[in-house]
């Protein structure tokens, strides 16, 4: 069997890969648009498709069809329940990754490319900060909160560009103007949805504060050395071009729930050393982070760099957002950064506050949409 997966399926493979869902991570070697083929069968039937691995997480019918591509019109699957792209024209060479039982995904540049026919700016920039970046969202409920951590980057903003360049594909104007917007490192969902807002552009309903770069480490340097408690720091997100950028704190930030937790278990059972060990562990540990924090917010101050803290309220509380992104504007301005006139007022506009809320609710786990992900 020869089966090229497209679309929305194979961003689930894709994620299934990264997230070791299923095993063997994505690979990395490359092959043409291969013509659909049954084999050992003779046509196509729901029998035929065997995806292996991948069969508990894609489910397909007549109401929901599996999406796959081919490389002319004349090797189309022709099958109730499957639909077939045709990617005959403009397709460069050797823009799908084999997988296992004849299985090919679009590699993540095309599929990148691809995603603004799902997707709206939003979901899709934040979507390749995530293919750039070293997380990936859960292949079947991408909204849930949950994401795989400090893995391998699937592409790097450099091949998306080069890619969408190269491609002679039609249309596809929202995905390459998204990916002048990518920057590689991202590590986690949070994080990737906050320098999305912030290098969206400003066409979209964005704030376009890009380019942006993701987790640069700051080494302490002449004076600054003798005076830093660590040798380096790494603020999340720096905005464009200058040293003035947003540290995105997650929930997870600091483990308050560990020390909640912790009390709760010696307030049932007072006198327990142990318990009581446990509570004490756990608050000098949240200490210890948020000393950290205040000593890389100096550090990063002496030298010469403005950064903001976003917390997770800044996302879900009502103009918390705004305001964040209204300081960032200011400060770019003061730091003579031109032309922030236009985003400074919008700011204040309600239709668009409410049109930005609108779609920031739709990505936010808890109160977004899966489609808009998967």
């Amino acid at each position: 069997m020869n089966i090229a997966i497209d679309g929305l399926h194979a961003l689930v493979m894709l994620r299934a890969l990264r997230t070791g869902k299923v095993s063997g991570g994505l690979p990395t070697q490359r092959i043409g648009l291969l013509p659909p083929d049954p084999s050992p069968r003779k046509r196509w039937t729901r029998t035929a498709i065997n995806l292996g691995p991948f069969e508990n997480l894609i489910a397909y019918d007549n109401g929901h069809p599996l999406l796959t591509a081919c490389p002319s019109k004349g090797s189309r699957i022709r099958m109730a329940g499957v639909i077939c792209a045709v990617l005959e024209r403009g397709l460069p060479a050797k823009s799908f990754v084999p997988l296992v039982g004849g299985i090919s995904i679009p590699c993540p540049e095309l599929l990148f490319l691809e995603m603004d026919r799902y997707m709206g700016p939003l979901p899709q920039l934040m979507l390749g900060l995530e293919l750039c970046g070293n997380f990936s969202r859960d292949p079947k409920e991408p909204l849930s909160g949950d994401a795989h951590l400090h893995i391998a980057p699937a592409t790097t903003a450099e091949k998306v560009r080069a890619y969408a360049a190269e491609a002679g594909l039609r249309g596809h104007d929202q995905s390459r103007l998204l990916a002048e917007c990518l920057a590689d490192n991202a590590w986690s969902p949070g994080e990737a949805l906050v320098a999305a807002w912030a290098a969206l552009p400003f066409t979209e309903l964005g704030y376009g504060l890009g380019p942006i770069r993701l987790n640069e480490r700051v080494e302490a340097e002449g004076d600054l050395s003798s005076f830093a408690a660590k040798g380096s720091r790494v603020p999340d997100i720096l905005l464009a071009g200058t040293t003035i950028g947003i540290n995105y704190d997650g929930e997870g930030h600091l483990d308050l729930d560990k020390i909640v937790s912790a009390a709760s278990a010696l307030g049932s059972s007072p006198g327990n050393s142990h318990m009581a060990l446990e509570l004490d562990q756990a608050t000098e540990a949240v200490r210890e982070k948020y000393v950290d924090d205040r000593r890389r917010d100096r550090e990063l101050g002496a030298a010469g760099y403005t950064v903001f803290a976003a917390t997770k309220e800044d996302l879900y509380q009502e103009g918390a957002l705004e305001r964040l992104m209204g300081q960032c504007l200011v400060a770019l301005r003061s730091a003579g950064i031109e032309g922030l006139e236009p985003q400074i007022r919008t700011i204040s506009s309600k239709a668009v506050t409410r049109l930005r809320r609108s779609m920031l609710d739709e990505v936010l786990p808890g109160r977004g949409h899966a489609g808009h992900l998967i």
